[in-house]
């Protein structure tokens, strides 16, 4: 479990900042294609739920905002020097990211929130890989 509602809000869990954690060794030793999946999983795990524009879940989305930018940079280095293996698996891997962003921003816009990824959806607009 990822979050849970305390009753008067939506709380981020300390497994959610140990996955982040694992994220972000994954994409600083140069593995940002593998870091996707993880974090595909993690934005998936928050179809369904709500939360307020200020608090502690607002503040944990905004981390996995940057860690997932962090890590699209890391894959573009990756894939760059030669490192990312078979391109078609890594195409999968972008494309598994893109849905996930893609299904967040359609079940946010259901419930009239935030849409917390505006900067990873972005970033991975302009790459055209």
């Amino acid at each position: 479990m990822l979050f849970y509602f305390d009753g008067a809000e939506l709380t981020p869990t300390s497994a959610l900042y140990d996955i982040l954690a694992h994220v972000r060794a994954l994409y600083g030793a140069g593995m940002g294609l593998t870091s996707f999946g993880v974090l595909a999983t993690v934005i998936r795990t928050s179809l369904g739920l709500r939360w307020t524009s200020f608090g502690a879940a607002a503040e944990a989305f905004a981390l996995i905002d940057g860690d997932i930018c962090q890590a699209i940079q890391s894959s573009k280095e990756e894939i760059d020097a030669g490192r990312a293996g078979d391109i078609e698996s890594a195409h999968a891997k972008v494309a598994d990211l893109r849905s996930a962003l893609n299904e967040s921003a359609d079940a946010v816009s259901h419930w009239g929130g935030d849409f917390p990824f505006e900067c990873a959806a972005a970033s991975l607009d302009v790459w055209k890989f």
